[in-house]
């Protein structure tokens, strides 16, 4: 879209300028300061900053920069897939942040560029100094970063204060190699006085053994400030095995994670105990927010999977999609058709009535639910050649939104235009009415929500979806499972079959690209989860469903692609 063109340009020019500025210091060229000036004019008209594939001298110039004067508009500073093992860039960027002039901060990341125990002291330091209280997401390390105990030790004291960051919802921290430093954060975590705040806790590679799954798991059933816990990745945690699991299942007990949406537990060492007890606590009701389970990459037998069915089975208000190695198609394929059937019992216990029931008002066709769908008024006055809904709940069944579908078309009638559905956040209830405000490298960032608002994914503040005239065989609300709109071109480490619109199937291999406008179907043989095992870097698909490890992607039988014209 032409927001994401502009934004994306903007972050390529601030890197451009800094491999410029790297450039010149290094030759020696000017030896004073005047080549920053570009830089902080390109800065100052930011308000959010993802930087990939510099090194440290372009960080440090960064740093300097931004040590130099207040940059109030700067809300996102995210470093991402860089080399920075020389250090000065994180110290330049650690007295940046200390200084008090990147106050209005609220999302900081520095991951998967090669640092280690040092450089997380230095940004503990930074973080704890006081002047990174607006932070509400902070992520770091990944694949190519170790952290240690000092380390680790450092940011579970800025954790443990309810001072330095105090308004924090999200923490990822990845790749903590030694216990002892989990210890720490979790003890940090459990001591931590302040209040609920909380939503988001991703400890991905990670050395947890039954010490710290312990604490972690006395947190998780006592402390107040985690009772609004949204999402819990231990994935790739290869030391917790089927005890660890079991401790934390006696939390997974607790009313105190009433509204926990997504448990990732993946590539961990979990066999047929762990398995059992997950599944014994979901046939129970326990966690009742929980819409998404995912333990692929481990040790799944006939046994546990008749248990996760049982589950199915007994708890008719269970709809948790579990992404798991079933040991046969027979189980997963009566695994998805019970979570359904919960799903469409469940909405229609909450909904009471029919889509057509609900009423119109402020200008909506008396055939459109309000409580899932809206017109945007304001936009359709603005411009009558397009109209924009806002789908207000996202998590609905198939007949459900076909209805919604229905109604759209009711109220355009005959016009022949293209609609944008946006989605409202989950996170605010609010949504953009200034389409130039609209996040631009938003890809769906995450499959995780806010508690009760009864729904499928969490979006981005203001995401909106393209929906281009289509012929009216092509299943738009397969969106809801999986399919999504690819870019002209994709880059796949697999194969994809494919069935395009004339009938004649194509196996695709390496580079793919995608002619626009073409429908795609997925074969029946493909009925799979696909996963491509490379971190994201927001350049390639503009629409996908990824998790923090990679991207995964599940195409149900004969769910619809539409390439549309970009």
């Amino acid at each position: 879209m032409e927001t994401r063109a502009r934004s994306s340009a903007g972050e390529g020019d601030i890197s451009h300028a800094l491999r410029r500025a790297a450039q010149e210091y290094r030759k020696n060229v000017i030896v004073n300061f005047g080549f920053q000036l570009p830089l902080i004019q390109e800065i100052e008209s930011k308000t959010s900053i993802c930087l990939s594939n510099i090194g440290d001298d372009e960080l440090a110039i960064l740093g300097t920069v931004l040590g130099q004067r207040p940059f109030p508009n700067l809300t996102s500073l995210r470093i991402v897939d860089c080399s920075l093992e020389k250090r000065v860039g994180v110290v330049k960027l650690c007295r940046a942040l200390a200084s008090g002039n990147l106050s209005t901060l609220e999302t900081l990341g520095v991951t998967n560029s090669c640092i280690n125990d040092k450089d997380l002291l230095a940004l503990s330091g930074a973080l704890g100094s006081g002047h990174c209280s607006s932070l509400k997401h902070l992520s770091l390390g990944g694949d190519r970063d170790e952290f240690e105990t000092g380390g680790a030790s450092a940011l579970a004291e800025v954790l443990a204060s309810s001072e330095a960051l105090p308004v924090l919802e999200e923490l990822s921290v990845r790749g903590v190699e030694e216990e002892e430093g989990m210890v720490a954060i979790f003890g940090a975590l459990e001591d931590r006085k302040m209040q609920p705040g909380l939503t988001s806790l991703d400890f991905q590679k990670c050395n947890i053994r039954l010490g710290a799954a312990s604490i972690l798991a006395r947190a998780l059933q006592y402390c107040r400030h985690l009772r609004g816990l949204v999402k819990l990745d231990l994935t790739g945690c290869r030391t917790m095995g089927d005890e660890e699991v079991g401790v934390l299942c006696e939390a997974f007990k607790s009313k105190n994670l009433q509204h926990l949406f997504c448990l990732s537990i993946a590539n961990t060492s979990m066999a047929e105990k762990g398995f059992l007890e997950i599944a014994s606590l979901l046939k129970a009701g326990c966690l009742p927010g929980l819409h998404y389970f995912h333990a692929i990459d481990c040790v799944m037998t006939e046994t546990s999977a008749k248990a996760l069915i049982e589950a199915y089975q007994i708890n008719v208000s269970l709809v948790v999609d579990m992404v798991v190695d079933w040991p046969g198609f027979s189980y997963q394929s009566s695994a998805q058709s019970l979570m359904l059937r919960n799903e469409t019992s469940l909405e229609q216990r909450q909904s009471g009535k029919d889509l057509n029931d609900g009423g119109g008002g402020g200008g909506v066709s008396a055939g459109v639910d309000t409580g899932l769908v809206e017109i945007d008024e304001q936009k359709l006055r603005r411009s009558p050649s397009s109209v924009v809904f806002i789908i207000k709940k996202f998590r609905i069944s198939r007949w459900k939104i076909t209805k919604v579908l229905f109604s759209i078309k009711k109220v355009l009638g005959k016009r022949k235009t293209r609609i944008l559905l946006r989605f409202a956040s989950l996170r605010s209830q609010k949504v953009v009415s200034d389409r130039e405000s609209v996040p631009s490298s938003g890809p769906l960032k995450g499959m995780f929500l806010k508690p009760r608002t009864f729904a499928w994914f969490k979006f981005p503040l203001g995401t909106i979806f393209e929906i281009p005239d289509l012929p009216e065989n092509v299943v738009l609300y397969e969106l809801v499972y999986g399919a999504f709109y690819l870019p002209p071109e994709w880059d796949m480490n697999n194969d994809l079959t494919i069935v395009r619109q004339d009938g004649r199937g194509t196996r695709l291999t390496g580079r793919v690209t995608m002619p626009p406008g073409h429908r795609y179907t997925m074969i029946p043989e493909n009925d799979v989860w696909y996963y491509v095992e490379r971190p994201y870097t927001g350049e390639d698909f503009s629409a996908a469903f990824f998790t923090n490890e990679g991207m995964r992607f599940r195409f149900p039988t004969g769910s619809s692609m539409f390439v549309a014209n970009r």
